[in-house]
């Protein structure tokens, strides 16, 4: 060990010897009782040791919603997978355009899913700036709104700018809901968004390529134009996502929340 300065070496901060010329011992280590110095002053200082240095931290305390709360996050996705399953059994037991008007909800869906991307900043975590919010909010307002408004003109119906009202409240929930550390939300909208859009586009390929059941299409047909796949898959197809949704949600867990943007060299033991 390097040599204590003058001062650190003039006298031993356990037994209060003054080290003398004549003294053989290193210049770390006191002549009379023998201990480290530096050592010695570093524990009075508190600083880590050997011995504390090997121990894991221990684990922070993550987040983590009631039952109640995740239930009610996925309330809107339950809702909508029960009218798709409903549908799918009964096509024409409502309304014989209940199919096509579903078929434009994945539709709708698509912008809701887009827009999240602004809903993540709109309703952030406290330290998300004022500026970052209202830039959101005018998106959100100017675009996604309009377009959802000029959807449901264009079909001289109500039912898609519900259908987008209803699924833009399932996003808002899920950011609502939270009261986690800033920086812990923000992964946890991001989590949401990125499964949403990957739910997305997975389930429309198992619908399409792989076989699904045709229960109440069997013996009837539906109206039905402007779609390259038959009715029963895109109807799976909403059934498949927004009960991977609502799962989502019944089942959060904090820890893969958390464990988003960690790198791989950490992550691996």
């Amino acid at each position: 060990m390097e040599a204590l300065s003058e001062s650190a070496a003039s006298a031993c901060p356990k037994c209060g010897y003054v080290r003398q010329p004549a003294d053989r011992s290193p210049a770390w280590q006191c002549a009379r009782c023998g201990v480290a110095m530096e050592k010695f002053l570093a524990l009075a200082r508190g600083a880590a040791t050997p011995a504390s240095a090997g121990r894991p931290t221990p684990a922070r305390e993550l987040p983590r919603l009631s039952f109640a709360a995740r239930f009610a996050s996925a309330l809107p996705d339950l809702g909508a997978a029960w009218l798709f399953a409903w549908c799918w059994k009964n096509p024409l037991g409502w309304t014989p355009n209940l199919t096509a008007s579903l078929a434009q909800v994945m539709l709708m869906q698509f912008f809701v899913v887009h827009s999240s991307v602004f809903l993540s900043a709109l309703v952030s975590a406290e330290d998300a700036s004022r500026r970052a919010r209202a830039i959101a909010a005018v998106i959100l307002i100017a675009f996604y709104i309009p377009v959802a408004g000029g959807f449901a003109w264009f079909h001289d119906a109500w039912w898609p700018f519900a259908a987008f009202a209803w699924l833009l409240l399932s996003q808002l929930i899920v950011g609502l809901l939270g009261r986690g550390p800033a920086e812990f939300e923000k992964k946890r909208l991001r989590y949401y968004w990125g499964n949403g859009a990957a739910f997305y586009i997975v389930f429309v390929f198992v619908a399409v390529f792989l076989p699904m059941p045709r229960f109440g299409f069997s013996d009837v047909r539906v109206p039905w134009s402007g779609w390259k796949i038959p009715p029963q898959e895109v109807i799976a197809w909403g059934f498949l996502y927004f009960s991977a949704l609502a799962a989502l949600k019944l089942f959060e867990k904090a820890e893969w929340i958390d464990r988003m943007d960690e790198p791989a060299d950490e992550a691996s033991p």
